[in-house]
Order: C-alpha cells, then structure tokens, then sequence
C-alpha cells in the first residue's frame, strides 16, 4: 500500500482524509496543518507537530492547504522524491507552475493537479461522442463563499472549464481575450474570456462567484451534434444532427438538418424530371441538365447575411460544354479560390472569380484555366469547369479536395472506376513543376478533366508561363475508356456495379 499524508484539513482536506481512510489502496499515515484547531474535528486521524516528520513519513502527499502555498510544500515534497496531488490550481503563477513540473521529471515522481470534472461521470460518457467541437460555452457560477478567494476567480472556478476544453481541443490558442472585475475581493470576482483556436475552434469561459445560485453548465457544438453537460446534476443532453434513418444512437434526440425532407426532394425532381423529358433529344451527348440552387431574395441592401432564401430547380437540354479541340493554360498569377475560402462549393463567387484570368486566356488562344494554389502558384488544383487527372507513365494522378477544390460527382466516380477496374491511382498533391518534367521527359501521357456537364474531357496541350507543351497521341487512351465505362452506365448501356442509376 502507498503510505500518504494531508498536508492541509480545512474543507478539501477533511474530505480528503476521510476517502483515504476508506480506500483498499492507501495507508493514510497522517495529517499536518499549522491552524492547531481543526485536529479537534478531525481527532481520528494523526497529527504531526512538524511537517518534516510528516513528508518524511510517507511516499505521497495530498496538498490541500490555500494556494499561495502550494509551490513551497509541493516544492519541498518533491525536493525529497514524493509523489504529490495538489488541489487547484496548481500554484499562483505559470513560471511556479513550469517549475514543478520541471522538478518532478528531474526527481522521477508522479504528480497530480485536482481537476476532478474530468472525471464527472456526466463528462466522462462523452469520451467518444465528443469529436473536434466548433464552438464550445462554458458557465460556471457559484454563491460567494470566503474559502478559496485567495486567487482569482479564474484560478478558483474557471479552471476547471479550462481544463476540459484544453482536453478536447487538440490544438493551440491563437487569440485570447479576457474580462475580469473585482466586486468583493482585490483579485477578480467575475471574469469572462474568448479563445480562439488554431483549428478554428472558439471556446467562451464565464465564471462569478457572486452570483445567487450555483450553476456548472457546458454546451459543446460540432458538425453532427449539440451537448450539453450539466456538471452539477450530472446530466448530459445530445442533440444528433443528422439523417434520421441513419441514426443508430438509442439515446439521441434527433433534428433533422434541413427544412427540406430528403424524400419530398426525390419525389420533386422525379416528377420534375418526367414532366420534362420529352425536352431532351436521346442519343449520348444529349442530357437534362438538373440544376438546384439556393438564393437570398429578402427585400434589402446590405452586407450581411441573408435571413430569407428561395429553393429553386431549374432543367435544360444540354450538350457537352466543348466541341473539339481543348487546350488549358496554367494560371500563376490570379486566384480563383484560397484556403479558408468556399472553393469547394458551387457558389456565384467563385463563378465570378475566374471570368476575367478566363476572358485573358482565351484571348491566348486557350478555352480553359488550370487553377494553382493561391499561396505560392506551385500546386494544381482544378480547371474552371472540371476536376483534373494527369496520366504519368503508369499511374493516374488527381488532387486533393480541399478548401479551394470542388468534390464533384464526376471525380469521385473515375476515382471508383479506376480502383474497380486495377488502375494505379494516386489522390495527391501534384506539382506544376512535376507536370513540367513529366511532360519534358516524355512521361506525361495524358491530361483530362471531368464534369457534370463535360463528362469526361481530353486536352491536347498546357501552357505555361508563355510555353506551350503539345500532349502526344496515344493508342489505349485512358480518358476514352472512362469516357466510355461512364457514359455506358449513364445511358444504360451496361450493368452499373455501383448503384449509381436512379430509376423515374
């Protein structure tokens, strides 16, 4: 057994005592505490006159007297190799802090700070369920009470906030900014404080201890879900959002994320689509072009978001978007989309964004623009209409999605495709100035885009920073066959092994 010593019986320690006394796993040997007094509502236990006698007497020890000490008795129970639990916080100031922990790796003990609504069981249920939160509020309130008021508030409650969030947040504070006022003692009574993340994270922190009631409340955001923790009543609260039929979670409240339910939606554009297909002539090349869109179109002229959008589905007979011959240029100047940004979405912006690098393009004779990153022009992205692939040698090479790179449909199908059908694929970050070795080599075989509306392109040439690199013909053309293997399913040629045909 461990033999272990209170180093300070007021409140915390008393409870300590008692809990020590009861445990299989510690011999409690004693308790030392310079107010004389409080052996006489604690006379089971034994008392050391001398603190020295106490550490010397034990292998670990719970220090639980007020903060402004704790770096001292720590300090000097680790100075003689025992293992310490101290009560938050740790100690008054950072560099104490670091200090210990510094002295503790040197000695080789094991330390422990008292944080214990980590281990709250209405927190502790969320191990797996709480997964990189957006937002996250924390209250902490409690009626004033004059232990503990030797630091601040901060120290005193919202440490324990801290605590938790820090737990979760695997990531770094960028911006902190901080409130405090002191009502009753000279160290802040009432605080509130925003961080920011590196990850984009923002956790706000409330804590008074002067307030009329007691309140110890949480509420964690992220993509799939709401959840709230009462760390006082031990309760949690999940609010799952997600598809309803997806939802295999018993113990969920579940909201669906959307006005619009997916069946209404389906049901709308079968009999949208019937209603209009006489419109569209048969044959490959022909299709009805499905486009839903979302608009705001409240009455107001601002800057702000909208409050009020229209749902829209427009259709149109539609052909690929280009007849012969297509050659692309390598943007190194303009941006069509940045990291941060809403690249990845078919949004007017990003529309807008690459008409006039497009008008200039095509004024050097090329109908279309390989978008680069917009940090350094060094990585490709996507063309202005179409995913990219790019054959070298025996391998077929597609970007990355990402911030700045629309996941279309059309790519995700080649992706299957080529995995179906043994293809080397690889879904990496590529080089301009890989594409322009590989091409001076003679690796680069091919180079094609794919689209909803272009299906699957090929491109005959690049250029690039005023050079123009003409692609050679080839037998047993990639783009071709999936070009065909595409169309085959799209037009019910052939079997669909994917499941990607919607009969109406």
């Amino acid at each position: 057994m461990i033999k272990v010593g209170v180093i300070g019986v007021g409140h915390l320690g008393s409870i300590h005592l008692k809990l020590l006394k009861e445990s299989i796993y510690y011999d409690l040997i004693g308790c030392f505490d310079t107010n004389k007094n409080v052996s006489i509502n604690n006379s089971e236990f034994l008392f050391f006159d001398n603190i020295n006698d106490l550490i010397s007497s034990i292998d670990a020890a719970f220090i639980c007297i007020n903060t402004p000490n704790h770096y001292k008795i720590a300090k000097k129970c680790i100075e003689n190799s025992k293992h310490v639990f101290i009560e938050k916080p740790i100690t008054d100031t950072v560099d104490q802090a670091i200090d210990l922990i510094n002295l503790s790796n040197k000695n080789k003990i094991k330390g422990q700070v008292g944080h214990v609504e980590r281990f709250n069981s209405a927190f502790t249920c969320l191990t797996d369920i709480i997964i990189n939160p957006k937002f996250i509020e924390c209250h902490r309130l409690a009626e004033f009470n004059p232990r503990g008021n030797d630091v601040s508030v901060i120290l005193d409650l919202m440490i324990h906030d801290i605590d938790i969030v820090l737990s979760l947040v695997k990531s770094k504070p960028k911006t902190i900014n901080a409130n405090g006022v002191c009502v009753i003692n000279n160290t802040p009574d009432i605080c509130n404080a925003r961080v920011e993340f590196e990850n984009g994270c923002v956790a706000n922190f409330t804590a008074s201890r002067i307030s009329l009631k007691n309140l110890r409340k949480t509420r964690f955001f992220q993509s799939n879900a709401y959840i709230s923790v009462d760390f006082l009543e031990k309760k949690t609260e999940i609010v799952q959002i997600e598809n309803v039929k997806n939802i295999d979670d018993k113990y969920a409240m579940v909201i669906e994320n959307s006005a619009f339910k997916e069946e209404l939606f389906i049901e709308a554009i079968t009999n949208l689509i019937n209603l209009d297909k006489d419109w569209v002539k048969t044959g490959i090349g022909n299709s009805l072009y499905i486009r839903p869109f979302i608009f705001a179109d409240q009455d107001s002229i601002n800057a702000n978001e909208a409050e009020e959008y229209k749902f829209i589905i427009i259709c149109a007979p539609a052909k690929s978007y280009y007849s012969g011959d297509v050659k692309v240029k390598i943007e190194k100047s303009f941006s069509r989309a940045s990291k941060g940004g809403v690249g990845y979405a078919k949004a007017a912006g990003n529309y807008a964004a690459q008409f006039y690098p497009t008008l200039i393009a095509r004024k050097e004779g090329f109908q279309q623009v390989i978008w680069t990153d917009s940090s350094n022009h060094e990585y490709i992205e996507e063309a202005g209409t179409m995913n990219l692939f790019f054959r070298i040698g025996d391998k077929l090479l597609t970007p990355p999605t990402s911030d700045s790179i629309l996941d279309g449909i059309t790519r995700k199908s080649l992706i299957e495709i080529a995995k179906k059908e043994g293809i080397n694929i690889e879904v990496r970050p590529i080089k301009v100035s890989e594409i322009i070795q590989a091409t001076n080599n003679g690796d680069l075989k091919e180079i094609f885009g794919c689209g909803t509306a272009v299906v699957v392109l090929p491109i005959i040439g690049f250029g690039y920073e005023k050079e123009y690199y003409e692609l050679p013909k080839i037998e047993n053309s990639w783009s071709i066959f999936f070009k065909k293997k595409l169309n085959n399913i799209q037009y019910n040629i052939s079997d669909d092994p994917f499941g990607w045909r919607f009969e109406v």
